[in-house]
């Protein structure tokens, strides 16, 4: 009796190197009805989430010619193309560059 009296009381505390709900060999805390709820609420914004990118405002169609018609693009390309060719040297070619070394050299020429 004076046996059973002592197991009822006695608690096993499982010991864990190092901190106790953390690291490779923790101890995971019971799961409570809050921490299920908060799943599910981060689960349905998920959801909600993949929906509005499922389902895009603009049909593909729509989506296509819409700034085609405002030609909104084409001004913004022609403008990018400008402003790269302005910052651009002009095209180099390995021909003329051995033309202009030839030229500057002419003494292949007239056997001097």
């Amino acid at each position: 009796m004076r046996l059973t009296e002592v197991l009822s009381f006695y608690r096993h505390i499982i010991k864990v190197p190092g901190l106790r709900f953390e690291g490779k060999h923790r101890i995971h805390p019971p799961i409570t009805p809050a921490m299920k709820r908060k799943a599910f609420n981060e689960m349905m914004v998920e959801r909600r989430n993949l929906e509005i990118l499922d389902n895009p405002y603009l049909t593909k169609a729509e989506s296509k010619g819409h700034s085609k018609a405002l030609k909104k693009h084409e001004k913004n390309f022609q403008a990018i193309i400008a402003k790269k060719s302005s910052k651009m040297n002009p095209h180099c070619y390995y021909e003329v560059e051995i033309k202009n070394c030839l030229q500057a050299t002419k003494g292949w020429m007239h056997g001097h």
